[in-house]
């Protein structure tokens, strides 16, 4: 953690400049490999508890289902869909914590990332519409071709954008762009919302922290990890009362 001070402009300015930037790059190199631990203990936990949850809330389902068939009574009844409601959204959390430990294997093909972008938003249309959301597109002329997987690729930007939607107030405003730089395609994510404190801007992509009611703060953690098995990875800018910009690299 040790900074040099810069007190010339010859040869030794320059080697303290650049052993300042050393210290720089290995602190973030730290703190990934840090992450990263969090991330494989994280995901021997989630496998563990998934396949510990599963087994007895196929029991539940299962009792559940039987006395909904041989027994009457709107009381009953309404116990039984509660129990049943319950059950599914249990079974949804440990699929997600299953998807999440287990190993993400793309399948890379040939994709259009312009008609990506418009299959997806295509998807949240009405969502968005029951919000009074408003989405501004703006798509890169020649449309970015990039070897990936579609599917995994739209789980990541369905994940940005109902998280934009959650970010905004009614009457909020969502761009999304593409844009085709020399190597590299950036697909962004831009809300008008109040932005992301800089207390919690280093744990958002950590898994199970979520600052929302609904969502299991996996969101973001799975969609980082696609990222990086993609040899991209997902950034964000973000400041308090001026929204946020999560950009997707490939």
């Amino acid at each position: 953690h040790k900074r040099l001070t810069i007190s010339s402009n010859d040869e030794i300015g320059e080697l303290s400049a650049s052993f300042n930037q050393m210290i720089t790059r290995l602190g973030r190199a730290i703190d990934e490999q840090e992450r990263m631990c969090r991330l494989a203990a994280t995901g021997e936990l989630a496998a563990t508890l998934a396949h510990e949850i599963k087994n007895p809330l196929n029991a539940i389902g299962g009792a559940a289902a039987y006395i909904g068939k041989n027994y009457e009574g709107t009381l009953i009844q309404e116990f039984i869909k509660i129990i049943t409601d319950e059950v599914k959204r249990i079974n949804h959390l440990t699929l997600t914590l299953l998807n999440f430990a287990k190993p993400i294997q793309p399948v890379f093909k040939p994709t259009d990332i312009n008609k990506l972008v418009s299959e997806t938003l295509f998807l949240l249309k009405k969502e968005a519409h029951e919000h009074n959301i408003e989405i501004a597109v703006k798509l890169a002329e020649t449309p970015p071709m990039a070897s990936c997987d579609p599917h995994q690729i739209k789980q990541i930007l369905i994940n940005l954008l109902i998280n934009a939607f959650d970010a905004v107030d009614q009457n909020g405003r969502v761009i999304v762009k593409t844009l085709q730089e020399v190597d590299l395609i950036r697909i962004e994510v831009k809300d008008n919302g109040q932005g992301i404190p800089p207390e919690i801007a280093r744990e958002i992509f950590n898994p199970f922290f979520t600052t929302k009611t609904r969502g299991t703060g996996l969101g973001l953690a799975i969609s980082k990890k696609i990222a990086r098995e993609h040899g991209g990875d997902l950034i964000f800018e973000s400041a308090p009362g001026a929204g946020s910009t999560f950009t997707l690299l490939l």
